[in-house]
């Protein structure tokens, strides 16, 4: 379906995905609205070389890269 994707996993039954860009404040793209409908996505990532964490939708959130090991957290069951 012509969908593009940097990074895609599952775990723990969710499906997610990552985007890198290298912008200083990413936003949301067409692009990321149709990855995250046509796989299901739970939940997507954009990694940029910032240092602040924000939300760009419920199922989007922006993280830097230094933070990268947050996203196991997010969806870890104990």
């Amino acid at each position: 379906s012509g969908v593009e994707l940097d990074l895609y996993w599952q775990e723990n039954s969710r499906k997610l995905g990552a985007e890198i860009k290298y912008l200083d404040a990413p936003r949301t793209t067409k692009s990321m609205r149709q990855a995250i409908n046509d796989l299901s996505l739970d939940h997507l990532w954009v990694l940029y070389p910032g240092n602040q964490s924000y939300a760009l939708a419920a199922d989007i959130t922006v993280l830097p890269l230094t933070e990268l090991g947050q996203i196991r957290q997010c969806f870890k069951t104990d």
